[in-house]
Parts: C-alpha cells; structure tokens; sequence
C-alpha cells in the first residue's frame, strides 16, 4: 500500500481491505476519506471520560440508543455492565469505526468510478472515432478498479545467527524437535486480520511417527505465544453448530469440549496467505475460544461458508519445548 498518502496512524487503524482499495485511488479521494473519516470516526478516550464521568454516556456517543437507554434503566447493569465495557470500550470504538471506514470506502468507489466513467465518455462522444476505441482500449469503463496482489505483513525478524534460529524464523521444510519426535515444516500460512494483528499458521509432520499437528505463533505485546493445535471434526463440539454459526452468522458465546467450557473472543476477519503459492490470498473468518485459564484455544473458521466450518483445539505451551531447530538452507549447506 505504498500509493497512500495517509497519516500511517491512520492507516493502521483502518480494516486492511480499506487501505488497499485507498491505496489504488487517486489523491483527492484519499484526502477526501480522511477529512471524512476523522470527522465521524469516534475516540477511544472520549469513550472513557463519557463512560467514567458523564453517566456513562459512552453508548450514545457511539450512536447505540437502544443500548444507551437500557444502560441507564439498570444502572449500569446494576455495575456489573459498568465493569465491563472497561474492558470492552477500545474493541467497540474499533468496531464502530470500521464501520464508518467501510461505509465511507463505498461511497467514494461508487463517486471517482462514476467520475472516471463519465470523463472517458465525454471525451469519446467529442471524437466519434475514439468511442469504437475506448471499449477495446479502456475495457475498465464500466467495472470495478482491480486490486493489486495482497502480500502478507512483513512478520519474521532478521536472521542474526543462522545456526540459532528461534521458532519466528521457522520456514518451510524447517526441521525442529517437539516432544522427543523430529518434525518437519509441511505448510505455512499467515493471517493478517482487519484489527492489524496477525497470526502464524505452520503444519508439523512427523515422517518417522506418520503424525501431523498445527503450531500457531503469535505475538502478543513483544511476547511470543505458542500454542500446538489439532483438528478436530465440529460435530464433536455440537451436531447443530454448523447450522447454528449458517444461521445467526456467529457461533455461541460459549462451547463445551471434553467437559471444558470454552469463551468466544470477537470475530476475525482477515486473509489467509498460503506461503507456499505465488498468489496466496484467500479470505476467511474465523472465532477464537479460550478456556478460564486461557491456556488452551478453540477455533472455529471458514474460508467459505458453503464449504463448510474447519475447527482445532490446541493448548498453550512454551516456546523453550522446542529445540534444534534446522532451516532450510543450512540443511542443503550442511
């Protein structure tokens, strides 16, 4: 997205699908999106003097009446409610202004490429002779602008020993040892969510074992979090959930595994790059569960939903159970 002339602040904050499509319009309409956008997006801190200081009026501010009135009819949920939106206020502003994001890229899509299409035309009926032209010359008059070929965020450190890699350098056909087997990386994949945050996918095969299992990476506050995952069929969760998550567009708030419950975060969406192919990217969505402890994840996620739900279960481990890790290269050097 190296066209935007936004504020990088800014862009950060917007879904990733917004800031491509900004990235490939012209000035003016990135400059009008940001006069836009800053007029109507709301604040994290506004949110929290209104919540904290002015009777907890943070639901009008992010024009949710209903919510607001029953708010101040129990009191704040008799404090109960009050407690967590201290939690909940940052994600409620970011969803909020994703939507206004969106609602805004939509409109400018429909105005610059009427604009677009309207200049071609005008200049082609003044020259008879070049409308014949513009359908073979400028076949994009009437369609949507193409987008440029995603690429994941750049996530791996530089490599500064190559004899002591660490668990972020993992590639693929990257050889490691995990619970007394060798394993080598299969596959991987990347996930860049609209939130800005990002996930590392990575299937581990044991050739001498004939054993699989997924290893997610993912960083937390300069914090690496490790969890080792595997696949599990939905059905074992609930033989309904699939048609529930068909029919209401989400997953309950709380699943049960193993006689354990499980807790949903908020949904995810984002791309999937497959690091294996030159144009990876696919979208999907996907829910994350922790158990109480948050020591080990549920996942729920489609890439489409007419295809069908994947689901995982997996636990927290640390990032000192893996060991002799080799990389590609200097196993062919060796």
């Amino acid at each position: 997205m190296s066209n935007l002339t936004l504020p990088p602040n800014l862009v950060q904050q917007l879904p990733l699908s917004v800031g491509v499509q900004l990235s490939q319009m012209p000035q003016a309409a990135q400059e009008e999106f940001f006069h836009l956008y800053t007029s109507q997006a709301r604040s994290t801190s506004v949110s929290y003097i209104l919540h904290l200081l002015v009777m907890g009026t943070h639901y009008a501010y992010l024009n949710k009446w209903i919510s607001q009135l029953f708010y101040w009819l129990t009191a704040g949920g008799f404090g109960f409610w009050w407690l967590i939106d201290l939690a909940r206020i940052p994600s409620m502003v970011q969803k909020y202004n994703n939507q206004i994001a969106e609602t805004i890229m939509k409109d400018l899509l429909i105005k610059y490429e009427t604009k677009s299409e309207a200049y071609l035309r005008k200049h082609a009926y003044a020259h008879p002779d070049r409308e014949r032209n513009l359908k073979s010359t400028h076949p994009i008059v009437s369609s949507k602008p193409s987008l440029p070929p995603l690429r994941p965020r750049p996530l791996k450190p530089a490599l500064k020993d190559a004899l002591n890699p660490s668990l972020e350098h993992l590639q693929m056909d990257s050889l490691l040892d995990y619970d007394f087997k060798t394993w080598r990386v299969a596959q991987e994949w990347q996930y860049d969510w609209e939130d800005g945050e990002s996930l590392r996918e990575f299937k581990l095969v044991s050739e001498m074992e004939a054993q699989s299992l997924t290893l997610y990476l993912k960083k937390e506050g300069g914090h690496l979090e490790v969890f080792v995952a595997q696949k599990i069929n939905i059905h074992l969760l609930d033989e309904e959930l699939e048609e529930e998550i068909l029919t209401k567009q989400k997953p309950r708030n709380v699943l049960a595994y193993k006689e354990q419950n499980f807790y949903r975060e908020p949904q995810r969406k984002g791309f999937c790059f497959d690091m294996s192919l030159p144009n990876p990217v696919t979208k999907l969505m996907a829910w994350e569960y922790f158990n109480e402890a948050q020591d080990q994840i549920l996942r729920l996620e489609t890439y489409d939903q007419n295809q069908g739900y994947r689901a995982l279960i997996g636990e927290r481990v640390s990032v000192y159970e893996f060991s002799n890790i080799l990389l590609k290269g200097i196993q062919d050097f060796d």
